[in-house]
């Protein structure tokens, strides 16, 4: 068999198409199901202003439509947080294989139709409301403490945070990878009082330690273990630094990086 030929069967075998294609369908149907409950939503209170408002003259209709337009979003948004709250499935952790014939990788399908449209309510101004993000992750079955905020949760309910903590803008918690045809999903676990910084990516199955801090940027590796009071930086993030007992990062000497291995 020709060379380019086996890359083309290796390829294949690496990426089943199947679960690009479900993925893709699932998506679709609930762009479907979302407009169509959109209109649906926006004929009701046409018909109940209608019933008491009948005849209005058009002007009146152009001034409410911004009123309108809020009801409609407000309610189809809290209506589907509310459905995938209760329909969102566990998952298993580890290694799967990355096909649609295993009970996870169906799941995660499942659950990532579900998360996808409701991580709306998080995005960015206009259309989105951060301020109101950990509330949104927390009923999507993130544990998330006492004033702690995060910008990206990959699977909500996978992610796990302490008291105080603070992951930047467009920082990412990504609690799943796909190595050939390998589907991995582990649980990222983040202590108190630590700052994961803007546009940092935190790979599955990491844990950081209480009062640490990852700097702007930064990507840590899968299953890394990030000990409490140190300073992480670089691609992949290396320690470079502690957090000393006042709170103030004390960066490590050319030595000390050396005995670390950094």
């Amino acid at each position: 068999m020709p060379k380019k030929q086996e890359n083309v069967e290796e390829l294949k075998i690496r990426r089943p198409p199947r679960v690009g294609l479900v993925l893709g369908s699932a998506t679709l149907v609930s762009t479907i199901a979302a407009a169509l409950a959109s209109l649906g939503i926006c004929y009701g209170l046409y018909l109940l202003f209608d019933e008491f408002w009948g005849g209005a003259p058009i002007y009146v209709w152009i001034a409410i439509t911004p009123f309108l337009y809020f009801a409609v979003k407000w309610a189809f948004k809290l209506t589907l947080l509310c459905y995938a709250h209760f329909n969102i499935k566990p998952l298993e952790e580890g290694y799967h294989d990355f096909d649609m014939r295993d009970e996870t990788v169906r799941k995660w399908v499942v659950n990532a139709a579900l998360t996808s449209f409701t991580g709306v309510i998080v995005g960015t101004f206009p259309w989105g409301q951060p301020g109101i993000g950990a509330r949104v992750f927390r009923a999507m079955g993130a544990k998330m403490g006492k004033n702690s905020i995060a910008a990206i949760l990959g699977e909500p309910y996978m992610v796990e945070m302490g008291d105080n903590s603070t992951c930047g803008v467009s920082s990412i918690l990504a609690t799943h990878v796909i190595e050939g045809n390998k589907f991995y999903m582990a649980k990222i676990r983040i202590g108190n009082n630590v700052v994961v910084g803007g546009q940092s990516m935190i790979f599955p199955g990491v844990t950081i330690g209480d009062n640490s801090i990852i700097a702007a940027m930064s990507l840590v590796p899968k299953d890394t273990k990030i000990p409490p009071n140190t300073v992480w930086a670089g691609v992949p993030a290396r320690q470079v630094g502690i957090v000393d007992k006042d709170g103030k990062i004390v960066k490590m000497q050319t030595e000390e990086l050396k005995r670390l291995g950094r």
